[in-house]
């Protein structure tokens, strides 16, 4: 019969000197670990769009096009920061009424107007615009058609400035077409990559002047400042592990009404799939900025 091999006492056993002395420096090392990861590393925020124009020799009372204006607020900032005249373009009325009220609220009628419109088929004349400025738009229009607009509209000395959340080298092209097509709910061939809107650029016979690589620089930067980032993970993961058949899970409401999601499961379910979608962007998407014009100016990849 086998014999249980004798176990020594508790007093016995000795703890080798270096794991004992770990144990002692371990707070001290976490603790200067941690400092060093606190540091800043000055992360570029949305200002430094308005930087990036005011290098690029706008004219004083210039007419700007904001493609996509949404509620007016950057038009009401070009205008301020830079004298310029702006034209608001939207495709949702309810944006163009609520533009409208916020130029008027901030005595900026007479220099700024609003008005429904598309990015592939701008309600304004040819060679009307010093500066396009356009955020956030082009990978929910026809990429090629957009910037073909952007060139008819443009003054021969005129600039544009896209700004955009773009498909990033660390996701596969059939991993993008499920994040955008089917998580975010875009619809079919709205991914694209930087090296894509270079291409439709040089493809309508404009030239690229700058274009800056933001990768995740603004949500670090709005993570320093107002924890948003870390808001919308803890909101992910609430979300996400607190299924319906756990304590504290309730629907995802906004104003009394329920949030809409993609048809995925129900209402709440299809929700939390598409943030903790949204969440994943950090890690998989790129911000790109590229400044445009229809005579070439000197400029670099920052």
């Amino acid at each position: 019969m086998a014999t249980e091999e004798a176990r020594p006492a508790a007093g016995d056993i000795a703890l080798p000197a270096p794991v004992d002395a770990a144990y002692d420096d371990y707070p001290d090392i976490e603790a200067a670990f941690q400092q060093v990861l606190d540091a800043s590393l000055d992360p570029r925020g949305p200002d430094s769009l308005f930087d990036l124009l005011g290098s690029l020799d706008l004219p004083a009372d210039g007419v700007a096009i904001d493609v996509g204006c949404g509620e007016g607020h950057d038009a009401v900032a070009l205008a301020r920061r830079f004298g310029l005249r702006l034209h608001g373009v939207d495709p949702v009325p309810r944006n163009i009424d609520r533009a409208t009220a916020l130029a008027a609220a901030e005595g900026l009628s007479d220099t700024v107007a609003f008005r429904l419109g598309w990015a592939e088929a701008l309600p304004l004349p040819d060679a009307t615009a010093d500066l396009v400025w356009c955020k956030e738009v082009v990978t929910l229009t026809d990429v090629n058609r957009t910037f073909a607009e952007f060139k008819r509209v443009l003054r021969p000395s005129g600039v544009g400035l896209v700004y955009q959340v773009l498909t990033g080298p660390r996701m596969s092209d059939a991993e993008a077409r499920q994040f955008w097509e089917v998580d975010l709910g875009y619809g079919p061939a709205h991914s694209l990559r930087p090296a894509d809107v270079e291409a439709a650029i040089a493809a309508v016979g404009l030239d690229l002047c700058r274009r800056i690589d933001f990768a995740g620089e603004w949500g670090e930067y709005a993570q320093e400042r107002s924890g948003a980032g870390g808001r919308r993970l803890l909101h992910t993961a609430r979300r996400t592990w607190r299924g319906p058949s756990r304590p504290g899970f309730a629907p995802v409401r906004a104003g009394g009404r329920q949030k809409p999601g993609a048809d995925r499961g129900s209402m709440p379910e299809a929700w939390a799939y598409r943030s903790a979608a949204s969440a994943s962007m950090s890690a998989s998407a790129t911000i790109v900025a590229v400044a445009f014009g229809l005579r070439r100016r000197r400029g670099a990849v920052a």
